[in-house]
Formats: structure tokens, C-alpha cells, sequence
């Protein structure tokens, strides 16, 4: 009975390309994944207006620099 369930599941799932827990109905899906790891396009000028800023404290280039340091001095 379980060869007879897991192999149609990773057969099913290889040729789909949908992942095991689309096949499962897990809570973990594509459709979450894709979620999760979609990528965000993030504004300075919005975030310094709602912060009623007229620049950023720390330079991104700085801040970047900074925290390579605080891990190599672990």
C-alpha cells in the first residue's frame, strides 16, 4: 500500500513541477513559497516621508559595511 501511494506522488510531482505539498495538500505549498521568497521593491523616499525624515541616518553602503564586521568579529 505505500509503494502503491508514494510512487504515484513523486512521479506526479516531478512531472508537474508542483511541489509535495500542493500533491499532500500541506500547508506548505507553491503558492506560499513563492511568497515567501518573492522579491520586494522598497522606497526610501516613502519611508523617510513617513518618517518625516530628510535623509537616512547610516549610508546603505555604511550599514552593509558595518554589519559584515559585527559577524566576522563573532
Amino acid at each position: 500500500m505505500i509503494n502503491g501511494f508514494l510512487l504515484p506522488v513523486v512521479y506526479h510531482a516531478s512531472e508537474c513541477k508542483e511541489g509535495i505539498g500542493d500533491v499532500l495538500h500541506l500547508p506548505l505549498n507553491t503558492q506560499r513559497m513563492q511568497k515567501l521568497t518573492e522579491n520586494y521593491v522598497v522606497s526610501n523616499a516613502k519611508i523617510k516621508a513617513a518618517l518625516g525624515m530628510k535623509e537616512m541616518p547610516v549610508r546603505a553602503k555604511d550599514g552593509l559595511r558595518e554589519t559584515i564586521k559585527s559577524f566576522a568579529e563573532k
